[in-house]
């Protein structure tokens, strides 16, 4: 018999305890990646409901750093406690419906489940929809219970789902789960003959006002984002990839384990114990759902957690099942699939444990990785070291940075926001309207430092973004260069001052960086990011400027010239191509550098193209970081 302690197996509290104690580390380790650092500004802006989100994500988060503080662990910690109860309500719900084994085997597998392994190290709002939706989905089978009886467990219920849906209106899948099971059993049927299910309803809607409120306040704006305005809603055929990254995400031998008993379970429905196609349907729901709406929805956006708690329901119905479909083998194919998983959610944490030393890692280590989780301190203190005083605006092009600025500096730090499209396809350009963030709502005559990630955008991207600029301010003067990981992201800081009410045109700019920016192409001789070099290239391209044309092009090798350049050579092509450039140079844009790379030392270095305006613009144009071997000569 398995010790036990507070009803729980002592096993399962040591694991649970284990693994928190790591998420912990992890949690005050790295940094807050961009949506939970516009979740913090949220909860330092306490509303009823967001454009985003409704309330209970900022609340949770409110609550945390007032415990611990505005710190990365601060904003996490509530999360952490809150993800760690899944296993511990897995177990309860087991053992009421089977025997003390089948209850742990099913813990066992719900903490293997590989995305159960990094729940609660980031502050989302899928750590609570994952634990207040499996609490629900647990009231709402005991409320359905053939001895059940009174009001209570379908009143606790309703109470879990209208808590459910402060959190986020995706949600909704989860009533939507207990109405499929009502509607197709036998017995919830029955069901909805009596007041239980109705009073349920009617405990949950208050649930709904946050949604409903903002909605009417600000014209649908929050339902327009997330079932409009975020996917295309047209067929693409990429959406199909959900399948390969959920089998991939749970491990296949796991992922055909949970689709066949679910496959069993839902033979049970005429049974007098329809437990087993009761949490079919609640697993295959969540699973189903996102499944079959994948090919319209925005693939970039949808994300492989989203199932979890469907499977967490199938790990229930798990070892039941499997004791009728292997018998004497159930337990070493339990066993084999809770390891298989154990290692690969193993793995995942070791990703995170890499994640927190980012910066110092080889290129090829860090490539599949993220780098959202690492750098944004050191960026505040590249602003803090530019600012004129402590006081002064910020100016940014992406609300994820403008959020961790702020996270940096303080919730009322003066941080705007340049008109950015990313904000608006996330639905959160209208909140940061609310919070008057936008760059209109900076005062004239203010002067601001202007922050742009420069390799976040391409170049017509960064050209609008300085389009924008220009015509407010009348003084754009750089500030300097800040690379991180090896260039693999690039921030450009400029001064900006001299507000203007009527918009300056960039051509008549007394600002050099105002001018028209360069356009630069490179056909060959020139490396992919950390391609690994020898001996001498031959670089060849073009590069047109449309206002008064280019004087220079240089070669700079870790900020050094390293290579003469040939400028004017003859590109009829660019002129055919760009009918409408009124660069002077034409067709004579092409350019040619021969660059030995033979005197550069084993390493990383940094290699870019700098254009040279007539009318006095510098653009660094193509940076790019490249490897030389060690060894002998190359």
């Amino acid at each position: 018999m398995t010790a036990e302690l507070w009803g729980l197996p002592r096993w399962l509290i040591a694991a649970t305890a284990a693994l928190l104690a790591v998420k912990a580390w992890f949690a005050a380790t790295l940094d807050l990646f961009g949506d939970g650092a516009f979740y913090w500004l949220e909860a330092r802006n306490l509303a009823f409901a967001y454009s985003d989100l409704p309330p209970a994500t900022a609340l949770v988060i409110r609550a945390s750093v007032e415990l611990f503080g505005d710190t990365p662990f601060g904003v996490r910690a509530w999360f952490l406690i809150v993800a760690a109860a899944p296993p511990f309500v897995i177990y309860r719900w087991a053992r009421e419906l089977g025997t003390r084994q089948d209850a742990n085997w099913a813990a066992a597998l719900g903490l293997s489940i590989p995305m159960i392994a990094t729940l609660g190290v980031l502050a989302v709002p899928d750590v609570l929809q994952v634990t207040v939706g499996l609490t629900a989905c647990y009231a709402f089978e005991r409320a359905t219970r053939a001895d059940s009886n009174g009001l209570a467990a379908w009143i606790l219920t309703g109470l879990l789902v209208g808590i459910g849906l402060t959190v986020h209106y995706r949600f909704a899948i989860v009533p939507i789960a207990m109405a499929a099971y009502l509607f197709s059993a036998p017995r919830g049927l029955a069901l909805l003959r009596t007041p239980a299910p109705w009073v349920a309803a009617m405990t949950a809607s208050p649930g709904l006002a946050p949604i409903v409120w903002f909605n009417l306040e600000h014209a649908y704006a929050g339902f327009g984002f997330q079932f409009v305005d975020r996917h295309p809603w047209s067929f693409d055929p990429q959406g199909l990839l959900f399948w390969t990254d959920q089998l991939l995400a749970t491990t296949p031998l796991l992922y055909v384990l949970l689709l066949l008993v679910a496959i069993r379970g839902l033979t049970s429905r005429r049974s007098a114990d329809d437990r087993p196609y009761l949490l079919a349907v609640i697993g295959l729901t969540h699973v189903l759902l996102y499944g079959i709406a994948s090919p319209w929805m925005d693939h970039q956006r949808t994300n492989v957690h989203w199932p979890l708690l469907g499977y967490l329901a199938l790990a229930l119905l798990t070892p039941r099942e499997c004791a009728r479909l292997f018998g004497m083998r159930a337990n070493l194919v339990l066993g084999s699939t809770t390891l298989v998983a154990s290692a690969v959610a193993l793995g995942l944490l070791a990703s995170l444990l890499l994640m927190t030393r980012y910066g110092d890692l080889p290129r090829d280590i860090r490539a599949p990785l993220v780098s959202k989780l690492s750098g944004h301190r050191e960026i505040a203190s590249q602003v803090s070291e530019r600012r004129q005083t402590e006081k002064q605006p910020i100016l940014t092009g992406q609300y994820y940075l403008a959020a961790q600025l702020r996270f940096a500096f303080g919730s009322d730090a003066p941080v705007y926001l340049l008109t950015e499209e990313k904000a608006d396809r996330d639905g959160r350009a209208l909140q940061l309207g609310l919070w008057h963030m936008r760059l209109e709502h900076l005062p004239l005559g203010q002067n601001a430092l202007l922050v742009i990630e420069r390799t976040a955008w391409s170049d017509p991207e960064y050209d609008a973004m300085l389009t924008e600029v220009c015509a407010r301010f009348r003084s754009v003067t750089p500030h300097g260069t800040h690379a991180q990981f090896e260039g693999e992201r690039v921030f450009r800081f400029f001064d900006v001052a001299g507000g203007s009410i009527a918009p300056l045109d960039r051509r008549q700019h007394e600002s050099p960086s105002c001018r028209p920016m360069s356009r630069v192409y490179v056909d060959r001789g020139y490396p992919r990011a950390f391609d690994t070099l020898s001996g001498t290239l031959t670089a060849e391209g073009w590069a047109f400027q449309d206002d008064g044309g280019v004087e220079t092009v240089e070669l700079l090798v870790n900020g050094k010239h390293h290579a003469p350049v040939t400028y004017g050579l003859a590109r009829p092509d660019v002129a055919a191509f760009f009918t409408s450039s009124t660069d002077p140079n034409h067709p004579m844009v092409g350019f040619r550098a021969q660059w030995d790379v033979s005197t550069l030392p084993a390493g990383v270095h940094d290699i870019r193209l700098r254009v040279t305006s007539r009318n006095g613009n510098v653009e660094d144009h193509w940076r790019r970081p490249f490897r030389i071997a060690p060894g002998p000569q190359r």
